[in-house]
């Protein structure tokens, strides 16, 4: 081997000089932390209460919008105690409000709202020939 060569590989590596940490990004590492530690706390002593809204569930409690906030609550206190990444927490939080308003659409409760909105649709497919009518 090349004896510069081999000089340069042997030699010591470079340390990374130390940079001061600035207070901003430190400030937020402890508030994670103190989220993630408060998170903790509560989600032990929300147990009991995830185990009876599991056996609690009956039929049609999807589309129940108490249910919902409890749901969309509990998803948050998971995600601040770090039991689930922020992916998860968007499914789970969003799903629930998500059934509520699938179901409040399908039973109509939104018909006034939506219905103009619908015939005008209809009437523009019309127009531009995309419909068989």
């Amino acid at each position: 081997m090349n004896t510069l060569l081999r000089r340069h590989l042997l030699r010591p590596l470079n340390r990374r000089p130390r940079q001061l940490v600035e207070q901003s990004s430190l400030a937020r590492a402890i508030e994670r932390l103190e989220g993630q530690a408060l998170g903790a706390h509560v989600l032990v002593q929300l147990r009991p209460k995830l185990r009876a809204l599991k056996k609690g569930r009956k039929r049609g409690s999807w589309s129940d919008p108490d249910r919902a906030r409890e749901m969309v609550s509990t998803v948050l206190i998971l995600y601040a105690s770090r039991t689930i990444s922020i992916s998860d927490f968007v499914f789970f939080a969003s799903a629930p409000v998500a059934y509520v308003h699938d179901e409040r659409i399908t039973n109509g409760v939104y018909a006034a709202e939506l219905d103009p909105i619908e015939r005008r649709i209809i009437e523009i497919e019309k127009e531009h020939g995309l419909t068989e009518a």
